[in-house]
């Protein structure tokens, strides 16, 4: 049997001999250090993955003030050994998940790892899945969310302005005398039309075509905007940096 084979059996006959978690998180990380250099062995008595995944959960595990080695976690060693080259994205992301239950588990802080989450997802979909990306990047921060926001509320006031030619006329919207401004009044009237309980203007449908597209507008306004948007957006808002 080759030299590295065997080291990695004594290597892993080790690990339950130890009686503290960083003992054990310190065979692991050679274990996978041997492996990052030697690929063909990546697989051999674990996977590359799992090796990892013990590893993490030892080290987190040993920031309990029982187990001796006690110390700041290193949050760039995490990092690190969950972003190698050698593991999928996907099970990258699934590594930051568990260690996000475990260091909530120990009261650490774990916004860094929903900031890592997020530009992994980003990834992802930007290859697989358009939609979810442009959800994704719309709610990565505040800023995203209010000028995502934005940006639906000119376009339904653009789509909302009279027709010039009234033969492609989808929808008919009447609206309320707020102001002497035209400009001021349309807007005006597109925000009391989201306030539903502001009996103001009114909007009616002349086709099928109109029906469908206000359809999809409303779905939109419910699930994108009210569910995704406004949730990311409490979410970034700091209370307590507000009350200061």
């Amino acid at each position: 049997m080759p030299m590295n084979y065997t080291y990695l059996d004594n290597l892993y006959n080790r690990i339950p001999r130890h009686k503290y978690h960083l003992d054990k998180a310190q065979v692991l990380t050679t274990i996978i250090e041997i492996k990052q250099n030697h690929p063909q062995l990546s697989n051999y008595h674990n996977s590359l993955y799992l090796d990892t995944k013990m590893m993490l959960d030892y080290y987190i595990r040993s920031r309990d003030g029982k187990d001796y080695g006690y110390d700041q976690l290193d949050c760039e060693f995490i990092k690190e050994h969950i972003e190698q080259k050698y593991l999928t994205e996907r099970q990258q992301l699934s590594l930051y998940g568990k260690a996000s239950v475990s260091l909530k588990t120990l009261g650490e802080d774990v916004e860094w790892v929903k900031k890592r989450e997020l530009e992994i997802k980003l990834k992802i979909f930007s290859r697989e899945n358009l939609f979810k990306y442009i959800i994704v990047m719309s709610g990565k921060s505040k800023w995203n969310c209010i000028v995502t926001l934005l940006g639906l509320f000119i376009i339904e006031c653009i789509a909302l302005l009279p027709a010039v030619d009234e033969n492609y006329v989808l929808f008919i919207f009447k609206e309320k005398s707020y102001s002497n401004n035209e400009f001021i009044n349309h807007i005006a009237n597109v925000l009391a039309l989201r306030l539903e309980w502001i009996a103001g203007p009114e909007l009616h449908c002349v086709s099928c075509i109109g029906v469908i597209v206000t359809f999809i507008w409303f779905v939109i306004y419910v699930v994108f905007v009210a569910n995704i948007l406004f949730k990311n957006l409490f979410e970034q808002i700091d209370i307590y940096e507000i009350s200061k």
